[in-house]
């Protein structure tokens, strides 16, 4: 009688497991939609979040290029919205070693002058950032 009560436990906890899948940990927050301030001069949001959005009109994102010698590289970083469309460029070198760490899988603000020069790029990579899964 033991043996089948112990066999009918490991089935129930069993069948458990198998119902639950797999579980993630952890604080996730809600990701950041684009948010784009003129008079402020800068532009955020999460690029997962933004992908997933469904709204067609919503972008984020910097553009790293490396032209052939003897032209430098620069970054060009764009937001837009249903309303408005920013961007700035730079050739700054620390923004161009920030711009190398862009992943679908972070959060991004840039800001820029009034001849629209990038003046600052954050790029938050954490576990509170959602994931590009589809």
């Amino acid at each position: 009688m033991h043996r089948h009560n112990t066999l009918a436990c490991l089935a129930v906890v069993l069948a458990g497991l198998l119902a639950a899948g797999s579980a993630e940990a952890g604080l996730v927050g809600p990701g950041n939609q684009i948010a784009i301030n003129t008079q402020s001069r800068v532009a955020w949001g999460s690029i997962a979040t933004v992908r997933k959005s469904g709204n067609t009109a919503d972008f984020i994102g910097c553009e790293y290029t490396v032209p052939a010698s003897p032209q430098s590289p620069s970054l060009t970083c764009n937001a837009a919205n249903s309303t408005l469309t920013v961007s700035c460029t730079s050739t700054d070198p620390q923004l161009l070693a920030a711009a190398q760490s862009l992943s679908m899988d972070v959060f991004v603000e840039f800001r820029w002058n009034s001849v629209s020069q990038c003046t600052s790029l954050r790029i938050v990579k954490s576990s509170y950032q959602p994931i590009a899964t589809p």
